[in-house]
């Protein structure tokens, strides 16, 4: 995305209707699939300006992972803790790492959803739980 993109998401992502249900919907999620347990390690693929993903902090250890510096840079604006540049299809985590993966809105931009799909698979840990919306 164009830098005027980011700027965009940046500034209307915790009051834009879109972004504030698609919120409550994560969280919602959660309470349901990981019975509202605190401590959990968390990994947000395609962290874009990171409104959820600093909110999720709340629930545990959230890491962060873009491919763009733009998002990576207002992720650590918005006081984001753990973020980094990286690919869903190649992670750089460790294997059986994560309780919780998201993934949104990135597996429809890739040239092999397979690839990013056998990466989660990689690094989430047993019994553990994705959320991917398309």
């Amino acid at each position: 995305m164009k830098r005027i993109h980011y700027e965009t998401l940046y500034s209307h992502e915790l009051d834009h209707w879109w972004y504030s249900v698609r919120r409550k919907i994560i969280h919602d999620l959660l309470r349901t699939y990981t019975k509202e347990k605190t401590g959990l390690s968390i990994l947000d693929f395609g962290c874009g300006t990171g409104a959820l993903t600093k909110e999720l902090e709340q629930y545990g250890n959230v890491t962060g992972i873009d491919f763009s510096q733009q998002a990576v840079d207002f992720c650590k604006v918005r006081g984001v803790k753990d973020v980094r540049l990286g690919s869903i299809e190649h992670t750089g985590c460790e294997s059986d790492a994560y309780d919780l993966l998201l993934c949104l809105d990135v597996l429809e931009h890739l040239l092999s959803d397979e690839t990013a799909i056998t990466e989660i698979h990689r690094v989430l840990k047993p019994g553990g739980v994705v959320i991917v919306f398309v």
